[in-house]
């Protein structure tokens, strides 16, 4: 008997990496049951929650981003760096994967770099028209990279690219095909069926620029009679529905 396919996926930082990630997952495994699936993250991000959640194992590294201000925490960089090369290759030799997936963000420089290095086949997936920085530093690497966009291909390797659309969750597939799924929708977020719903998305981590925007305008949609969630982001929801008070009515804010 063979032995199971070993898949190691590195994302991290926002949900426009991770949802897409458990995706694939999701996918490889409903296709090849009994795959073995390895997530790489951190500890201080939204992977090291919602992973273990979706059914997957994950196993931290030791890294951030660079700011793009001058900061103190940029002099940990480079050691944060070194760390995280030597941990991607532990977990490599011990998980042995058939192949490594990137989806995006910082933890994944190390995780697909170092499995590059160690023979194991690389692939991206890219959910921008514009790639993240990892993902292109990654990309002379990757056997094949997987886009949503047509326009990605101006920052990368135009012969590697398969033009896919970005994977979406199967269990949210089949709610949206419910046709009972809009009411139910209405019911859980308490609105109202009969009045017309604005959905309001600045990312999992929020907007500064859309919040601001939805601060000055969100009085006229209700005015309107429109009904608004509002995904605003964690770091902003607790000044957003200050802001809101009383005058909030009408609006669901939420931290994404």
């Amino acid at each position: 008997m063979s032995e199971p396919l070993r898949i190691m996926i590195a994302a991290g930082g926002t949900g426009g990496h991770v949802f897409p990630a458990i995706a694939i997952a999701d996918a490889i495994g409903a296709e090849r049951p009994g795959t073995q699936f390895l997530f790489v993250g951190t500890r201080d991000r939204m992977e090291w929650k919602t992973v273990p959640a979706a059914g997957y194992d994950i196993a931290p590294i030791w890294i951030s981003g660079l700011h793009r201000r001058l900061t103190l925490k940029n002099l940990l960089f480079p050691l944060k760096l070194v760390v995280s090369l030597w941990q991607s290759r532990r977990l490599v030799r011990r998980f042995r994967p058939h192949a490594a997936i990137s989806c995006g963000g910082f933890v994944s420089g190390p995780v697909g770099w170092m499995s590059a290095r160690m023979g194991v086949p690389l692939f991206l997936q890219e959910q921008n028209s514009f790639p993240g920085v990892t993902n292109r530093k990654l990309a002379p690497k990757a056997g094949l990279i997987f886009t949503a966009f047509r326009e990605a291909e101006k920052w990368l390797p135009k012969e590697k690219i398969v033009l896919a659309g970005n994977p979406v969750r199967q269990g949210l597939i089949r709610k949206m095909q419910d046709p009972e799924f809009p009411q139910q929708a209405r019911r859980h977020f308490g609105l109202d069926k009969d009045r017309p719903v604005l959905l309001v998305m600045g990312g999992s981590g929020g907007a500064k620029s859309i919040n601001d925007a939805m601060l000055k305008h969100v009085d006229a949609f209700l005015r309107d009679g429109i009904q608004v969630i509002w995904q605003c982001g964690e770091v902003y929801l607790g000044e957003i529905r200050r802001q809101l008070g009383m005058a909030g009515a009408g609006v669901d804010a939420r931290r994404g």
